[in-house]
């Protein structure tokens, strides 16, 4: 697989959104399946975002004008899907990246982290930020080369889950 071979596109359509319900279900059991140790934490992060109740809802807070939802595809094959929302004072918050197993170490994380900073500038947003888990190395990796640096935690996480995350930041005019 190569980085032409991938398309990213708004999901718009209802086979769009249904895909993107699909890799949100998968990205549940990969979080699961790669960190076993941490069940617990795992279950009290989906819960506490509402997880379901945000993927049957989709668009959701995704939906245009101020937010995105987009899916990568090779051909009709679904690869990975990221979300943007509106924070509000010219801040967009990156969501729900995954990129499926098999398409993983072929860049088609960073693809979609670009086109959704790209467009988060696009629609005006000033700043970027997202949480990630520390244990996810090669995703605050990939951030850090994109540009995202560490911050303060930006809303208030459960205690349980304090300890567990990573908050970033980058300037989308910079």
């Amino acid at each position: 697989m190569t980085r032409d071979d991938i398309t990213i596109t708004r999901a718009a359509t209802g086979e769009d959104l249904n895909a993107v319900r699909a890799l949100m279900g998968e990205y549940l059991e990969w979080h699961h399946a790669r960190y076993a140790q941490f069940q617990e934490l795992i279950e009290k992060y989906f819960d506490h975002a509402g997880f379901w109740e945000e993927v049957e809802n989709l668009p959701g807070d995704y939906a245009p004008p101020q937010g995105r939802l987009l899916i990568a595809h090779r051909g009709a094959d679904p690869l990975g899907c990221v979300a943007l929302r509106d924070l509000g004072d010219g801040i967009a918050e990156m969501r729900r990246m995954f990129v499926t197993q098999r398409a993983q170490g072929a860049g088609v994380g960073t693809l979609l982290a670009r086109r959704v900073m790209m467009e988060a500038k696009e629609l005006g947003y000033q700043t970027m930020r997202l949480d990630t888990g520390w244990q996810q190395r090669e995703a605050v990796q990939m951030y850090e080369r994109l540009g995202f640096r560490h911050i303060q935690p930006y809303y208030k996480a459960p205690v349980a889950l304090q300890d567990s995350l990573v908050f970033m930041e980058t300037s989308l005019h910079g």
